[in-house]
Formats: C-alpha cells, structure tokens, sequence
C-alpha cells in the first residue's frame, strides 16, 4: 500500500510518474553529463538543470501515466524488479532464463551461466545462444504460438543434446504491473542419447569381436564331445586353449563395458581433485611383476611437488596401466621404460601436468599413428592377441583423457621407440584469501561482490572527492567508480584492522589486477585505451603480462608500510600466477603538461623503457614528454614531485613509456609503467622473498 504522500493530488504515486519518465531522465542525465565532461557546462548547473526536467517530467506525466491494472502494457521493460524470481530459478538444478517478449534477457541462474557465459541482463539472448532452432523457438512463443519445446545439438567442446523449453508466463512486477515474459528451461538429453549409443555399439562390437572365440570355443566342445572324447591328453590341451579364450572374452567385455560407462559421461568433465604423481607410481609399483617378467626395468620420474588434477582416480589409473602394459609388452626389446612426471606451462598460461611413457622398442611406423586410437585397430593382429590385447586399450584412453579435458600425444620412428605423452590441467592450487599482514594492516583478495564494493567505494572517495575525477551519472547515484572492467578483473585491499566503522574493519588501500589470459578472453586490457600494450605483448609472446590498475591510498595511510604492503600483495599475486611482466598507468594530478614539465621531463630522460619494452602513447593521445633538456632537469627538485607510486616504481625497477596521456575524466596526466620481473631490482625480491613469504599471513 503505497503512502498517501507519494502522490499528486488525482494522480498516480510519485514513484510510478519515475518509473514512466526513466527514458527521458537518462537521455537528459546523459546529454547534461556530456556537457560537463566538455566544459560546456558546469556540474553544478548540469545537476540543476537535471532537477528541472526531472520535476517537468514528474508534473507532466500526471495524467498520462496509466493506473495500475492487470493489463500488461504494451512494450514492458526487460526487468521485474522481483527479488524472489532470482531465488527461485537458482534454486532449480536445469538450466533456466526469463525473457522479455523481445528476447532480451531478464534473470537467468548458475546452470544457464555455465552453458552460455555470455549471457548478460538486458541484452538479447541470440548473442550468448546461437542456435537457430531456440531463436525460432523464442520468436513464436513470443509471438503468441504458445509453448514451445525444441531439441538441439552441441559439438564443442564435446557433443551434447539437449531440449529447450520456451512457455510464455504473466508476472506482476514490484509496482504490480504484469509483465509478459518467457521461461526458457534446457534439459540435457545427453545421458539418453549416450545409452542408446553405448547399446547399439555395445552390441555391435560384442558380436563382431566375440565371434571368433566363441566359434573356437564351440569347436572344442564338440571335438572333446566326439574324436577327443576318450584322449586325456588333447582334452588338457584344449582345455588350456578354451581357457585363454574365456579369459580372452572377459577382457574384452570388460574393456566394452569401461568404454561405454567413459563414453555415457564423457560432457561431464570430473571435479574431483586427485595426485596425479601419486597415481602414476601406484601404477608403476604394480607392474614391477610384469617388468621383472619381460626383463624390463621401469625408470620413473616424478617432480617432488604434488601434482594436483581434477579427475576420477580410477579411471586415470586404466589410462597409465594402458600406457605402461603397452609399453612393457611391445617395446620389451629395449629392455627399459621410461616415466615422467613433469609440470609445465600450456601456451595459453594455464598449468598442465606432463606424464610421458616411453619405449625403446621396434617403434610404429608413421602411417599407424593416426589410427592407434580407433576402436579395435591393431598394428600386428597376431602379436596383440598373444599378448592378450582387445584393441581397446588406446581408445579406452583417448575416451578418458576426452572427458579430463585431456590431450594424449604419440611419437614413433622405426628403430626409436614410441612416446606417450599425456597433458591435463593442473588444479589452482587453494590459495588464501588473505596475502599478507604487516602491524595492524592486512591484504586480501576481495572474494564477494560486497569487498568489490568496498574497493569501488574508497576508489570514488579518492579519485572524485578528493581528486578532480568527474562522476557520470551511476557513479554519482551508486558513489562508487565502476566500469566495465571490474567484474573480470581481481581485487586487492589493504585493511586496518584496529580501525572502527564496519565489523569487517576499514578498507585503506586497494589496486585492481588483470591477468592476460582473462583480458584475452573477455576483450582487452584497460590500459590499452591510452597506450599501445598490443605491440608490446606481441614482442613478447611468450611472457605472461599482468595489468595494475586504480591503485589508491587513503590520505591517513599514504605511508611507507602500506605501500609496501601493498607491494607485497601484487608481489604474491604475481609469484602465484607465474607473472613475467607487470604493466600500467599512475598519474600524476592536473592536465595541464607544461605545468608537469620537471617530472615528465626527468622520466623522459631517466627513467625511458629500452627498445625492447618500449610501450608508446596512441597517436591520437600522444603528449609529449621532453619538455625541459637535460642539463635544465634538477633531479631531486623532480623526485620531490613525483608522486610515491611512481618513485616506488622506479626503485623497483620499473621503465616509464613513451609519451603521457592526457584524462580528463580523472583530472590527471597518466605516463605508462612497464616492470618485468626479471629487472626487479634483487635487493627487493630479496627482502620480500622469491616466494613472497616476508609479510605472508
């Protein structure tokens, strides 16, 4: 029931006359903001002038906003401001979206998060969903045909099946007007589909594959029923033979039934964390017996650090059992094995985890590589079913390393050997929250979008309350800077921890820190929107760069032990991530450059990234730093006006890049910091330690 104040006298309440002139009040928010972005306008005749179309909008809409019924309007806006719709949908194991009759996104849960990443509010759902059978689908239940139900394939980055269902639903919103929406639910046929699949192959293969030893099999049942019946000594040799055959046809439904179980879960990828050094030795242990057999001597290598993976341990266990059995049978002519456990890095920059099996053997000629994984190929018929192979092995293999996100590698020349060679993730190791802690300060990742807040809010206070920062229009009503780059990117804040205010402490200090490989994924680094960081990573495709960005310290803190705690906390972040090459802006205050002459003038000369980390302004924002020569340059009335981000930089090691740019959003003159790890001054990694243990928590 809504308060009697809020309304005009025979009118609807206040808050719906907003709700109706919300169009008209961003289009003038936004014109007016533009105008004092450009100095055509003062803030505050900007903010006033805002006022007065809110008020004009709010009065004129009196007799236009319509009263509130159960009709739907027209042309509903794509939210419903209804709290307990996100509750609801999260709470449902499938896959679940709510549109707008247009197709535009309104509330989607986890499940749809994870199977279209790029689903977004308020955008239309074709963007993150390309599958023209769900868009036809949306279309006509949008467009009055009523419920829709469609089923659709997916083939990367395994095959999938799944159905969508789209059923048009009324809801009222929070001011009780009903809006038409669309429920979109998905259910993934995949288990279905693959039991079907594993039936019809299951029969397939057994009836090709059992087909020989059963035929051999009835053949000495009746030999031994006829012509043997009274040789004792043919009937204890093919009773030998029928026993081969017996076991001959376990393994082989045995290996159908383990394939076919890989192959029904093969899109759902393993969670389970498990050593996988641990399982390799497990393994080697237990095929000592059949080395000391073939006269082969197994020679393993395992890092000493554990190897932590996600996967199923059993199944990861058949994988190095194929792998070394073969090896230990058909390279037994080399007379040695070879296992490797090993780390490394993947092109991208995520962790893998290395295990080779290698043999000194025959080796396999190039033109069978390709086809060792297929189901039942084999190089020499005869030698693999004397060595009591199925043909299944390697596709067994392959199969798991699919569902593991895995990759299997076969190297082979004639005369050389063969080596195995399989790559999976490694898991992140668990990492604390909390980096470090020097006196009554402390530094920690922000790990909820509460802590992201708090970072946004102090960064608002300092770079547009206290700094010449202009504020558009949502930070103005939210007070905190904000931008596209905040929910991709890590947080670090620094926290007093005797100060009052919150339970959770004061928040001092904070810097924002994107990875190249999430800037990669989700388009760029902010930095590049002043200088040219492509050129730069592309020089150096090999090395993994991380960006710093809106770093700021509270006046009161603005000392040397938050900084250094500050410090301390990119530094672990960059050792954890195995970061070469840090790079960003700081800034220096104002925007007029002549004014800045001194310190500009003295990183130009001093303080110049070399050729090889040369990082320069765009053309269009170039200023140029070389201001005053050289022999002008009073070096320590420079260093007096450098601010401490800068100079903290500098004795870290760090290059200033080519040309400053000019922000005028911030109020600020910003210069380009380049700092790859490998030119950190070794007194510092010394004193904060090559693993960042000095402050650790």
């Amino acid at each position: 029931m809504s308060d009697p104040r809020s309304r005009f006298p025979g009118g609807p309440p206040l808050r719906e006359r907003l709700l109706a002139a919300r169009g008209v009040l961003v289009a003038a928010g936004l014109l007016l903001l533009g105008f004092a972005a450009f100095n055509l306008l003062s803030v505050f005749y900007a903010l006033l002038g805002l006022a007065v179309i809110a008020a004009a909008a709010v009065v004129g809409r009196g007799a236009s906003v319509p009263p509130r019924t159960g009709r739907a309007p027209e042309n509903p806006g794509p939210g419903i401001g209804s709290p307990w719709i996100e509750t609801l949908i999260g709470k449902l194991p499938d896959p679940v979206i709510v549109l707008d009759r247009d197709g535009r996104v309104v509330a989607f849960n986890a499940q749809a998060s994870a199977m279209a990443p790029a689903l977004s509010r308020g955008e239309a759902v074709s963007l993150a969903l390309r599958v023209p059978e769900v868009v036809d689908a949306i279309r006509q239940a949008g467009a009055g045909a009523g419920a829709q139900r469609v089923e659709f394939s997916e083939r990367v980055p395994v095959d999938r099946w799944l159905a969508a269902h789209v059923a048009p639903l009324e809801l009222a919103d929070a001011s009780g007007v009903i809006r038409r929406l669309l429920l979109m639910t998905f259910h993934d046929l995949t288990p279905l589909r693959r039991v079907e699949e594993m039936r019809a192959d299951f029969v397939a293969n057994a009836s090709h594959e059992l087909r020989t030893p059963l035929a051999s099999l009835s053949g000495f049942i009746d030999t031994l029923q006829g012509p043997a019946r009274d040789d004792p000594q043919a009937r204890e040799r093919f009773l030998v033979i029928m026993k081969a055959q017996a076991h001959r046809m376990a393994r082989l439904i045995d290996d159908l039934l383990s394939l076919s179980r890989v192959e029904l879960n093969a899109h759902v990828r393993p969670e389970t964390p498990v050593e996988l050094a641990a399982i390799v030795r497990q393994v080697a242990d237990a095929l000592q017996m059949l080395a000391r057999e073939r006269g082969v001597t197994i020679a393993l290598a395992v890092c000493a650090e554990p190897l932590l993976v996600l996967g199923d341990r059993d199944e990861l266990t058949r994988v190095f059992e194929n792998l070394v059995e073969n090896a230990l049978k058909y390279g037994a002519s080399g007379k040695r094995v070879d296992v490797s456990v090993e780390r490394a890095q993947a092109a991208d920059g995520a962790g893998e985890a290395i295990v080779r099996v290698r043999d000194y053997g025959p080796g396999i000629a190039a033109e069978h590589l390709p086809r060792l994984t297929e189901r039942f190929y084999r190089i020499d018929v005869g030698q693999s079913r004397a060595e009591g192979g199925t043909g299944l092995g390697l596709s067994l293999v392959k199969h798991v390393l699919n569902r593991h996100r895995g990759r299997l590698g076969i190297e082979s020349r004639l005369g050389e050997g063969a080596t195995f060679t399989v790559r999976l993730q490694r898991r992140p190791a668990e990492w604390p929250a909390t980096l470090g802690r020097l006196g009554s300060l402390e530094i920690r990742l922000a790990t909820s979008a509460a802590e992201i807040r708090r970072a946004q809010r102090l960064r608002y206070k300092i770079f547009y309350e206290e700094m010449s920062a202009a504020a558009g229009l949502i930070s103005l009503i939210t007070q905190r800077d904000l931008d596209e780059f905040d929910p991709v990117c890590d947080h670090l804040l620094v926290f007093d921890k005797t100060s009052a205010g919150s339970p959770a402490n004061v928040a001092v200090a904070t810097c924002r820190l994107l990875r190249q490989d999430v800037a990669e994924r989700r388009g760029g680094f902010y930095t590049a929107g002043e200088y040219s960081l492509v050129e730069l990573i592309d020089r150096h495709r090999a090395l993994r760069f991380l960006e710093l960005g809106r770093s700021c310290v509270l006046r009161p803190y603005r000392s040397k032990r938050t900084v250094e705690l500050l410090w301390h906390g990119i530094w672990s972040y960059a050792v954890r991530h195995g970061i070469d090459v840090l790079v960003g802006c700081a800034s220096f205050a104002g925007t007029d450059p002549d004014r800045l002459a001194l310190p500009l003038s003295y990183l130009h000369h001093y303080a110049s990234a070399p050729d090889a980390w040369r990082l320069g302004a765009q053309a269009c924002r170039y200023i140029e730093m070389n201001r005053l020569p050289t022999r002008a340059v009073d070096i320590k009335a420079a260093l007096a006006e450098l601010p401490p981000l800068i100079k903290g930089y500098l004795r870290l090691g760090a290059y200033v890049g080519h040309g400053a740019v000019i922000d005028r959003k911030f109020g600020t003159t910003d210069v380009a910091i380049v700092l790859p790890v490998s030119a950190i001054n070794t007194r510092y990694v010394q004193y904060f330690g090559a693993t960042a243990e000095r402050h650790a928590a």
